[in-house]
């Protein structure tokens, strides 16, 4: 997992050197940052989860 955070500041040409703080601020970060993809996909579950209901009531309704 954190070497997807390295990654982009490699590819970017950026020293980690620079990079300052702990463990504890880096989970904290990365907490953060994975919460936010978990909601979105969260909610994007639902969001499809009501389409597929509404598609199946759609074709119910066309069978009769």
């Amino acid at each position: 997992m954190v070497n997807l955070y390295k990654r982009s500041p490699h590819k970017h040409g950026l020293d980690l050197k620079n990079l300052k703080g702990n463990w504890s601020e880096a989970g904290a970060i990365l907490q953060v940052r994975l919460g936010k993809v978990s909601r979105t996909a969260e909610e994007n579950k639902r969001r499809l989860v009501t389409l597929y209901r509404i598609a199946v009531d759609e074709v119910k309704a066309n069978q009769n």
